[in-house]
């Protein structure tokens, strides 16, 4: 047993066989995410290692009172490696690796990188000050402000939305059938909620979707506007990246590359840029 009061090796037969179905991802792919691996490389360490730098989990959790009132920056630094348990670790490592193996092999290793960070960021920007925003203008003093929340899922979701731009327009989900893929992200929202219902983790959530929403959305402007020795600065790069692509996969195009999105001149929705028509409206591209 650990500080935490956690066993160094899981034993729980769940955790093992997501643990096997990681490594089978990974072997299993002739691509191997340096940034993707990188992180759940830390997130494993952060949270079995011994080493008293690592934090506890009520010393280092994202608390918007104790960051806002206290200065405690610490938080932000440690509160989204740090998970509840074997259980909640292993799981978002799986997701990690499912949406770093698709997305790091097409923008690339430095820009999905620079991806992951803008996210981080963002959502615990929002998090923190979606709680304060509300109790300013309401007078309500909500439970996140004074919630605790931990883990990596904030970025997730923001992975998640992205990762969508570059999927079928519909998504089968089970129970629901057909699902727009566009929507399909808020209905995880709430199917989390569901089966987690704690607030701190749907604000976490919400906040993920929100910073995945803003990338995608400034992208689809300062792709088209700012020029590229900025845009190489910035964590908007574009598809397709830099990153090694598979043998089967096609040549990538040479010249100006395209952006994520694509707006429609109609309506001025962003459309995946697969898209031949407007998801909104159906005006051609």
């Amino acid at each position: 047993m650990d500080r935490r009061g956690r066993r160094r090796v899981p034993h729980d037969p769940y955790v093992q066989i997501i643990i096997m179905r990681i490594v089978q991802s990974i072997l299993a792919s002739d691509y191997w995410p340096p940034a993707t691996l990188a992180l759940l490389a830390g997130n494993v360490w952060v949270h079995y290692t011994l080493d008293p730098i690592v934090p506890t989990v009520r010393d280092a959790c994202l608390q918007p009172y104790t960051i806002h009132k206290h200065w405690d920056y610490r938080r932000l630094m440690w509160s989204s490696f740090l998970h509840g348990d074997d259980t909640h670790l292993w799981y978002n490592m799986a997701s990690l690796v499912w949406k770093g193996l698709k997305l790091e092999r097409e923008m690339g290793t430095l820009a999905f990188a620079r991806l992951v960070a803008f996210l981080l960021v963002v959502s615990q920007a929002l998090e923190i000050y979606i709680p304060w925003a509300l109790a300013h203008f309401t007078g309500y003093t909500s439970p996140y402000v004074y919630g605790c929340s931990i883990g990596f899922s904030s970025v997730l979701f923001g992975l998640k939305v992205i990762l969508n731009t570059r999927s079928p327009p519909t998504t089968y989900v089970p129970g629901w059938g057909e699902v727009p893929t566009r929507y399909v992200v808020w209905l995880e929202l709430i199917l989390a909620q569901w089966a987690n219902p704690m607030t701190t983790s749907f604000l976490g959530h919400f906040a993920g979707i929100l910073a995945g929403l803003l990338y995608l959305y400034t992208a689809g402007i300062l792709t088209r506007r700012l020029p590229s020795w900025v845009l190489r600065l910035l964590p908007y790069n574009r598809f397709p990246g830099t990153g090694r692509r598979a043998a089967r996969d096609p040549p990538r195009p040479t010249g100006r590359a395209m952006p994520i999105v694509w707006t429609c001149r109609r309506c001025t929705f962003h459309n995946s840029r697969p898209l031949p028509i407007c998801e909104m409206c159906g005006a051609p591209k």
